[in-house]
């Protein structure tokens, strides 16, 4: 198994707002503190090496928090079911726990392999509304978690209460999903950095003024670029500048 870390430096331009500006505030851009969190998160995860598990642990803990959920978790498939493979929050007694695939939003993430979302489970009729009573759960949305050509699992964000979700709270599960299940190769690694950039050029408003980034993002490959970790940090480093130099011309 492989292992990717990224290494960032940002920069802030402020742009006094306008009339005229459009107002940003209620953009479903991803705010810098997550993108950077998410950047901080890789090296957590290089640090972990191989354990799957550490990783799963450390996504469902920090995607908790950076969103309205009251739990997360990971399932994987595992023949017929959905196994609960990690687990925060109000979903931690849960450990361990099989669902069907079918007849649920798991299964069907799965199956589509698409962003699913569900603001009230009661009368949602793709949900599995037996499971989710025992649960406790009113409102979700599912990541599929692809793996090459598969969808190995889920991640999922989980709340007691109706119409839970926002859009940001889907973009940062979909940016969380990708730290498990990107390809972890070097166009994985390739793709990562360049959605995180993508994402980080996005305006966001703070106390009326616009703001915007741009960040030169390198990463390297674990153990194709480094057996240790300030291996790794330096080939990252050295791929972050190599991309800064092609914006800066030096």
């Amino acid at each position: 198994m492989y292992r990717i870390i990224l290494d960032a430096k940002c920069v802030y331009h402020l742009i006094p707002r306008g009339p005229g500006m459009t107002n940003v505030g209620s953009s479903i851009s991803t705010d810098p503190y997550v993108l950077m969190e998410i950047i901080r998160m890789q090296t957590e995860i290089a640090k972990l090496g191989l354990d799957l598990g550490g990783v799963v642990s450390l996504v469902v803990d920090r995607v908790q928090t950076l969103t309205n959920a009251a739990g997360a978790i990971v399932e994987f498939v595992e023949g017929d079911d959905m196994v609960y493979r990690g687990v925060s929050g109000i979903a931690k007694p849960l450990l361990g726990l099989r669902i069907k695939r079918e007849g649920s939003l798991s299964g069907l993430c799965v199956r589509e392999r698409r962003v699913l979302r569900s603001d009230d489970m009661e009368t949602d009729p793709r949900v599995d509304r037996e499971s989710a009573r025992k649960v406790g759960l009113r409102s979700m949305v599912v990541a599929p978690l692809n793996h090459n050509e598969t969808t190995v699992g889920v991640l999922m964000l989980a709340s007691p209460t109706l119409n839970a979700f926002t859009d940001r709270d889907v973009r940062v599960l979909e940016l969380m999903s990708e730290l498990i299940a990107a390809a972890l190769d070097r166009q994985g690694g390739l793709d990562i950095a360049d959605r995180i950039a993508r994402e980080i050029c996005q305006p966001f408003q703070f106390e009326k003024h616009e703001l915007f980034l741009n960040a030169s993002i390198g990463f390297a490959l674990y153990p194709d670029d480094g057996s240790d970790i300030d291996r790794l940090i330096e080939a990252a480093d050295q791929s972050m500048y190599a991309v800064k130099r092609t914006r800066t011309g030096r």
